[in-house]
């Protein structure tokens, strides 16, 4: 995601990437990089918790305007708790 964000940068365009993985996202930084405790897939949350992805969201925004550094990281304090799982939309 890194480089696709650094090339919209480029024309102007104000990005945020948001990642599950530190070293991942250190690797390739974005000009503005958000951690979130989630699992690998699930970077907005839980599936269908519409409450949930829409804080992420408004949280990975608001981060925009304190990383005006390039390559800054902010890890927001979302954490994954769910050990359960609902049966995926569409099965029985």
């Amino acid at each position: 995601m890194g480089l696709v964000a650094r090339a919209v940068e480029a024309a102007g365009i104000p990005t945020v990437t948001l990642s599950v993985v530190r070293s991942m996202t250190e690797a390739t930084p974005a000009p503005r990089n958000v951690l979130v405790r989630f699992r690998l897939g699930q970077v907005m949350g839980e599936p269908g918790n519409v409450a949930q992805q829409q804080a992420v969201l408004r949280a990975a925004l608001d981060a925009v305007p304190a990383l005006a550094k390039p390559g800054g990281t902010i890890e927001l304090p979302f954490r994954w708790r769910r050990e359960t799982y609902p049966p995926p939309v569409g099965r029985p």
